[in-house]
């Protein structure tokens, strides 16, 4: 619960705004004031999450108020409480929370109170986007993957689609030549050609059921890999072989 003071020097407007507070909830009212000097000498010495401030006192004024209670302890939320409108901007330009004419009533100081209650929520982090899971030792297999223990699996058409997917994973870049000769050897050039970009919608198509982006990024002369969207055990092993410093980036060899 948040905890706030409340200075004004008009008796009768602190007493209201402290009973509406109290009934709403949210809030506790910890002290209330009628001299500025008393509010600094208090959130000097005390945890305060907001303070309600009157804007026209006789020691000073609340947007003087506001600035001094913020050097001694930030971050301090403000809302100024007043019966003029016209000091409406000035407070803004102070990051005010709010501003609240007088008489205040319930209905317009809940909506304060959500305020207050909103800025003190930690900002909650963006969902996380969802990968392509690929696991290659003990079996190959693809699947999409939300987050730890969340997987849904993913079925490609055929084995020779299998066997593209894999070779671009591991390989990360290769060119159309490249692949036409390791997964199309013997086949004229033309018809290497159609299977791979027959595959590569195969592959494509897939994904996109699953709720995946695309990852594969297919050029005129080459075809990659967006590794960064791919949560692959092969990855995390060759991650492992490079911090033990045992070398460079094991070769194909070492997979097939």
């Amino acid at each position: 619960m948040l905890r706030a003071i409340i200075v004004d020097d008009e008796e009768l407007s602190m007493r209201r705004l402290a009973r509406i507070a109290g009934e709403l909830g949210g809030v506790e009212i910890a002290a209330t004031f009628f001299h500025p000097s008393e509010a600094c000498a208090y959130v000097r010495d005390h945890h305060v999450d907001v303070a309600f401030l009157d804007i026209n006192m006789p020691e000073i004024d609340g947007m003087e108020l506001g600035l001094r209670l913020r050097q001694l302890r930030e971050p301090l939320q403000i809302v100024f409480v007043s019966g003029y409108d016209r000091y409406a901007v000035d407070a803004f330009e102070q990051d005010a929370v709010d501003y609240v004419l007088k008489p205040v009533n319930a209905e317009r100081l809940a909506k304060t109170l959500e305020r207050l209650s909103r800025r003190a929520r930690p900002p909650q982090p963006p969902p996380s986007a969802p990968k392509l899971g690929v696991r290659m030792f003990g079996g190959l297999r693809f699947f999409r993957t939300d987050g730890p223990g969340r997987e849904t699996p993913i079925k490609l058409r055929s084995p020779k689609t299998e066997e593209l997917f894999a070779y671009l994973l591991c390989k990360g870049t290769a060119s159309r030549e490249e692949v036409a000769d390791t997964l199309w050897r013997g086949l004229e050039p033309d018809k290497a050609a159609k299977n791979i970009n027959s595959t590569l919608y195969y592959i494509r198509k897939s994904l996109a059921e699953a709720g995946l982006e695309p990852l594969l990024l297919a050029g005129r002369y080459d075809i990659r890999i967006d590794a960064a969207r791919v949560d692959c055990d092969l990855y995390e092993y060759e991650r492992l072989v490079q911090h033990a410093g045992k070398g460079k980036r094991p070769g194909l060899q070492a997979y097939f």
